[in-house]
């Protein structure tokens, strides 16, 4: 009797899980609805202290873009003046700073036509049905049922991260659907429309020599032809409707956010990467921590270069090249997150890439500590981002960022679990 009741627990567990966290992330897209009616989404007071929302700034860049060349976009006294107008009457402790490239500027334009309210909802729903969209078709590779895909979908979405993103209107909403199409474009052996995708990409500067590593490794000529087209255009629009002065003070613009003390945005406490690890070791940033976090910047790039140029014909030959370019994918994705000098929790939306690209690892017959450890950690996933958000407290008291131990682990287990596989291989063989 014992026995039954088991399996029929095992048989709907899924299912149950599944609903858990449908109704949990319905739960928490709520909570942001509520938010948004009661005005309180783009800024509001939290403790005593202001509080705006990541979405002002691109609200903010719609509104300067739409001026053109007549205004320095990147003045901070202008900006801080459309921000105060924009969260009245909220009032920012700091300039609240907005570097992202000028070519976002111009991009994101048409958003200025729309009252705020509209412009936010009109960005999070396309962004949300190209994610799940662009979800669907990544893990339809590599999950043959139509209950798993959907599984997967949902997990991802019911994601602190990705609840995350949406409440702020995060530029990482099209982060994630970009990087999966760069991806499959890839491995479908279709690198010139890759490198015209990756334009999109090229908003996260941190991100970018990753990208473009990648894209010329496996792509070569043709994946630069796309990239610098896609690039180019970018330019071409920003010059025309922002002006040559505006292309000129980026640089001098990107490197006042990074430096400057009189602006917000980076909390570098709560970056789940090296760097953030290395400031609550410290508990601040200086001249050794940014050696350290260059250092493995750099290491992390040389590691990628030499998988995709070493690692990846050499499993190719022994997997199927799907499965060898989906390793070297995701792997790719973890370390890029873990090295980058700039990666906040709302970022680690682009985890379900790895997730679901080292889920099928999990599928094999044996069933090893390691392989039981690897699925606990992806499919556990959704849940464990909420306790990393519930008792981040107790983590920054421990000295740990739970993403940056996650990815870890991941990485860890996947890559032992895979090197079993091929060793299994080689002996059937």
């Amino acid at each position: 009797m014992t026995s039954v009741l088991l399996d029929k627990i095992k048989e709907k567990a899924p299912f149950t899980y599944l609903c858990v966290l449908f109704c949990w992330a319905a739960n928490a897209y709520i909570e942001i609805g509520h938010y948004f009616v009661s005005k309180t989404l783009f800024a509001r007071v939290l403790d005593g202290k202001p509080y705006v929302n990541d979405f002002v700034l691109y609200y903010l860049a719609a509104k300067l873009a739409a001026r053109g060349s007549a205004v320095n976009i990147y003045d901070p006294g202008i900006q801080e003046a459309v921000v105060e107008q924009i969260v009245a009457p909220v009032k920012p402790d700091l300039n609240f700073y907005m570097q992202y490239p000028p070519y976002f500027f111009s991009a994101i334009s048409p958003l200025s036509v729309l009252s705020i309210g509209t412009a936010y909802i009109v960005w999070v729903v396309s962004w949300i049905v190209v994610t799940t969209i662009s979800l669907w078709l990544f893990v339809k590779d590599s999950i043959t049922t139509v209950f798993g895909r959907v599984f997967a979908v949902v997990a991802v979405l019911a994601t602190f991260p990705c609840w995350l993103t949406v409440e702020l209107g995060q530029a990482t909403l099209f982060q994630l659907p970009a990087t999966v199409a760069y991806f499959l474009l890839l491995r479908r052996d279709k690198p010139f429309l890759s490198g015209l995708i990756s334009g999109i990409l090229f908003v996260k500067l941190q991100y970018v020599p990753i990208y473009l590593l990648c894209g010329l490794i496996i792509g070569r000529w043709q994946y630069a032809a796309g990239a610098a087209i896609s690039a180019c255009a970018l330019a071409l629009l920003a010059l025309i409707t922002l002006g040559s002065d505006n292309l000129a003070v980026y640089p001098h613009a990107l490197l006042f956010a990074e430096t400057s003390n009189k602006v917000s945005g980076i909390s570098v406490y709560s970056m789940q990467n090296v760097r953030g690890e290395l400031f609550i070791l410290f508990g601040r940033e200086t001249g050794f921590t940014h050696a350290i976090i260059i250092a493995a910047y750099g290491l992390s790039i040389l590691v990628i270069a030499a998988m995709w140029i070493k690692l990846y014909p050499r499993l190719s030959t022994t997997l199927t090249r799907e499965k060898a370019f989906n390793y070297c994918a995701g792997a790719t994705v973890l370390l890029m997150l873990c090295s980058s000098p700039h990666t906040h929790v709302h970022d680690f939306v682009m985890a379900a890439i790895p997730a679901i690209l080292f889920y099928p690892l999990c599928l094999s017959t044996s069933t090893s500590a390691v392989q039981k450890a690897l699925k606990f950690a992806i499919v556990s996933a959704p849940l464990l981002t909420w306790i990393f958000f519930i008792g981040q407290v107790v983590f920054i008291v421990a000295k740990m960022e739970p993403y940056l131990l996650w990815s870890a682990a991941v990485l860890s287990l996947a890559s032992v679990q895979l090197r079993r596989q091929i060793s299994t291989t080689n002996q059937v063989g």
